[in-house]
């Protein structure tokens, strides 16, 4: 079937619609954060397919200490990242904004490279992007405001200061000089000793886990437990090293949660764990990430253990993204959200569903022309829209993501009153967002108008054709 490219050329907008209301509540047995019992713990699963975690049904045991920390929380089924990188689902995660309202994600006019991280070899200057801007209302922000000590420490390039994601943070540990990360046992180490040091303070502790990314060495894990049988070997090794990857991450997590245990913390503290993206293993002809928003970059993981005197009442089939996670926390501790904030507590989600992913010459340089475009993954229910700033695009179209899993069956031609409530709703949606520079997301432009009208979903009134 033929792909067609659905345009736009908002630089604010998207949409989806997977409006659930939950009958669900949060409630918090004190007002506000005053002691180191409620301190918060969010941990990113850097590159870390959902698919690929035991605590999601893997049939490998990669996540045993995610599977019992789990125990102790929610594990959120229907969870989506708001892009397919590290540095625009980091800056939503620590805003509650969208990357297309915060700023921070791949611009070939970017005011930052990834040629400007320490280690960096000069050629990575085409992966430009903009930092986050000073102007963004940060969650270490927000809650240093609140009396919280602010530690975080990044294990990948996009973690440098030079990228923005520090602000807020009394002490920010990025201080590796490769490409290629910090070893998660770094990462621990440096975490275990900030809650040592954390006595009867309360603290926001963020950590990055970077293991999972390309390339896998397994750190001595052995690689050949978690092998699967099957006529591609090259495959299957590859796989396997990247489940040994997850263990071994894992493992070091197991760290964490033992530390907080010896400190009398873990029962008293917010412990989030989240990922920024996945990853492709042939699907759709795709290795790696950051270029697609199919369903393997673009899956998330959530899993929440709030105190143990709080009632953490949710519907885990929520459709939630990494812009709610800000906000949740807030709600849990009693503080107020920001106004601008674009996310909603968990457990009264109203704003539509949508991945975003903007245009980088590093990604065409490398990977090829296929490449040279950008994209928005709109959802409403178990349909799934992905548009293309690129005529005739293969990765463009509607799905049925519960029949067609994969994403191979183009519906577009065959559902357009569903395209066409879709982008209705995302005209109405995106319309009233202010991003962070202050200028009201625009309307539909001529030219994005002009190619809806000429597939059908659009008539020359903005009205919905019947």
């Amino acid at each position: 079937m033929r792909h067609v490219a659905l345009h736009w050329v908002l630089p604010c907008a998207a949409l989806s619609l997977c409006l659930i209301a939950c009958d669900t509540k949060l409630s918090v047995s004190e007002p506000a954060i005053t002691r180191a019992k409620n301190s918060v713990v969010l941990i990113s699963l850097d590159t870390t397919r959902r698919d690929h975690l035991s605590v999601y049904g893997y049939d490998r045991k990669t996540s045993p200490n995610l599977d019992a920390m789990s125990a102790d929380g929610i594990v959120m089924q229907n969870f989506l990242t708001t892009s397919s990188w590290t540095l625009p689902t980091h800056a939503s995660l620590f805003t509650g904004l969208f990357p297309s309202s915060h700023g921070a994600h791949y611009s070939n006019v970017g005011n930052t490279a990834l040629g400007d991280a320490d280690g960096a070899p000069q050629g990575f200057d085409a992966f430009r992007a903009n930092r986050l801007p000073d102007a963004a209302n940060t969650l270490a922000e927000t809650l240093k405001a609140n009396g919280f000590q602010t530690h975080a420490v990044g294990a990948g390039p996009w973690f440098k200061p030079v990228f923005g994601l520090d602000q807020g943070f009394d002490h920010y540990d990025a201080e590796f000089d490769s490409l290629a990360g910090r070893d998660g046992a770094e990462v621990s180490e440096l975490a275990i000793n900030a809650i040592e040091r954390a006595a009867d303070n309360p603290f926001f502790l963020f950590l990055n886990y970077f293991d999972p990314h390309d390339p896998y060495d397994g750190h001595g894990t052995s690689w050949e437990q978690f092998l699967k049988p099957g006529p591609d070997f090259a495959r299957s090794k590859v796989l396997a090293e990247y489940d040994s990857e997850i263990l071994y991450m894992d493992e070091q997590l197991g760290r964490v949660f033992d530390t907080l245990r010896k400190q009398g913390l873990y029962d008293h503290s917010w412990i989030v764990v989240t990922n920024d993206h996945g990853e492709h293993f042939g699907e759709h002809e795709l290795e790696g990430h950051g270029f697609s928003l199919y369903e393997s970059v673009v899956r998330g993981v959530l899993i929440i253990k709030p105190p143990v005197d709080v009632s953490l009442e949710l519907d885990p089939n929520t459709r939630a993204q990494s812009v709610d996670i800000m906000p949740t926390l807030l709600q849990g501790l009693g503080i107020n959200l920001p106004s601008t904030m674009e996310g909603e507590p968990l457990n009264r989600i109203t704003h539509p569903a949508m991945v975003e992913l903007y245009r980088s010459a590093g990604n065409v340089r490398w990977k090829g022309e296929r490449f040279r475009r950008e994209l928005r993954a709109l959802y409403d229910g178990d349909y799934k829209l992905l548009l293309s700033s690129k005529d005739e695009d293969p990765d463009a179209g509607l799905f049925d993501l519960r029949n067609d899993p994969a994403e191979t069956n183009d519906l577009h031609a065959e559902l357009p009153d569903v395209v066409n409530a879709m982008v209705t709703r995302f005209e109405t949606w995106s319309t009233s967002r202010t991003p962070l520079n202050e200028e009201r997301a625009p309307d539909l432009d001529p030219e994005t108008r002009r190619q809806m009208e000429a597939l059908g979903y659009l008539d020359a009134t903005r009205e919905p054709k019947p």
